[in-house]
């Protein structure tokens, strides 16, 4: 039977009973705007209304999946150690003393194009990072296990043992040849005031004195008068740092000038970092070459050295250098010449066989590379952190130096 609806009341609105199967009926009015209603016509009681299903837009659906497969790819991405290609290997050597080109897979380094990394071990590697392409050339073995010398110079890389044996100068594109002239004689070699020129070393009756070459080494201008000892470095403005019984100096073009009394530590074109002793105790001095002017950094270890002077970033704020403890204990260290902060990078890091050149400042300062314990290049941001690799396996290294290509 069909449900009577009445669609107007007054008072109270009539209840509308279904008959048969439907047992809930709604009730409503038009004179009022009351919801619909339903009820039970066995007790009268108010039942719930049909529950009725909205189908949600494809649409909408789409868009709630995409939302979900971002998250969670995002998730998955930062979770996710950060990609790093297998180190390259360079392919052995054969046995022409012509210079190889070897392109990589891949590039090494996101640096500037005119970055080369000079790289002596075996045989001598110039490696421009950012192209991924390596030109090899072969050396012939040294005659000395001792210290040696390296300096990059625009279109050529010398190479001089301490002992008195020849050293080799590499051109670029050629292979490498015998130095001649007093860089042939022996002894150490330091950078001039330009490319064109080095401070190469001559020993006339048990006195030695550093002589101004050409790249042929050819005298042709100043010496520094004879000394004691060997240089130990150069200053990175063409001038050359003396060690004696009485101080550091440094000297050239026939003149000279105390750095410190005490130890350098450190030296670059703009600063350098020395340890100076104040009664009992010693402190780390930061001086500027420009000014003249210096401060205190704070206390340093009386009992400690340094081998070679360290190396101050082209920018001058920050130092390097490697420290040997009492017990013989190898550290680098990484001091800012600005707030004085000290970051120990680690112990015994270093590939120790007397030469120099073991450690080298990025061309923008950013970074320190250096040659590890066991021959491989290893390289830190200016503040001790963010380890990061060169990607590339090299036979092991003794010596590396940065060159910055001039374009045209």
């Amino acid at each position: 039977m069909k449900a009577e609806i009445s669609n107007t009341w007054e008072g109270a609105p009539p209840a509308v009973v279904a008959r048969g199967d439907d047992r809930r009926v709604p009730r409503r009015s038009r004179a009022r705007e009351l919801p619909i209603e339903w009820i039970d016509p066995d007790d009268g009681s108010l039942l719930l209304p049909p529950v009725r299903r909205r189908r949600v837009p494809r649409r909408v659906w789409l868009a709630v999946v995409a939302v979900v497969a971002a998250t969670v790819t995002v998730g998955v991405v930062a979770t996710r150690p950060p990609h790093r290609p297998r180190p390259q290997v360079l392919p052995p050597p054969g046995d022409d003393p012509r210079p190889q080109t070897i392109r990589l897979a891949h590039r090494l380094l996101g640096v500037p194009a005119s970055w080369e990394l000079v790289v002596r071990g075996p045989g001598l590697w110039r490696i421009d990072l950012r192209a991924g392409v390596v030109v090899r050339t072969p050396l012939p073995t040294l005659q000395s296990t001792g210290p040696s010398f390296l300096v990059a110079s625009a279109d050529r890389v010398f190479i001089r043992p301490l002992d008195f044996v020849p050293g080799y100068v590499v051109i670029d594109g050629r292979p490498a040849r015998p130095l001649a002239g007093l860089l042939g004689s022996g002894g150490p070699a330091f950078p001039g005031p330009d490319d064109t020129h080095l401070w190469a070393t001559t020993e006339t009756g048990g006195h030695r004195t550093m002589v101004l070459v050409d790249l042929d080494g050819r005298a042709v201008g100043p010496t520094v008068p004879s000394t004691d000892t060997f240089p130990a470095s150069g200053d990175g403005t063409g001038r050359l740092v003396f060690t004696t019984t009485t101080g550091t100096y440094l000297e050239g073009s026939n003149n000279r000038s105390l750095i410190t009394t005490g130890t350098l530590v450190a030296i670059g074109p703009t600063r350098w970092l020395t340890v100076e002793r104040q009664g009992q105790e010693c402190v780390m001095v930061v001086t500027d070459r420009s000014k003249g002017t210096y401060r205190d950094l704070g206390a340093a270890d009386c009992t400690a050295k340094t081998y070679f002077p360290g190396v101050v970033s082209p920018d001058g704020r920050t130092a390097a250098f490697v420290e040997e403890s009492p017990s013989g204990t190898e550290t680098l260290h990484l001091v800012d010449l600005t707030r004085g902060a000290d970051h120990v990078v680690g112990a015994e890091p270093l590939y120790a066989d007397g030469s120099s050149a073991r450690l080298a400042w990025s061309p923008d300062s950013q970074s320190l590379w250096f040659v590890t314990r066991d021959g491989q290049i290893d390289i830190i941001d200016r503040d001790g952190t963010h380890p990061r690799g060169l990607n590339l396996v090299l036979p092991p290294v003794a010596q590396l130096a940065f060159r910055v290509r001039t374009t045209t």
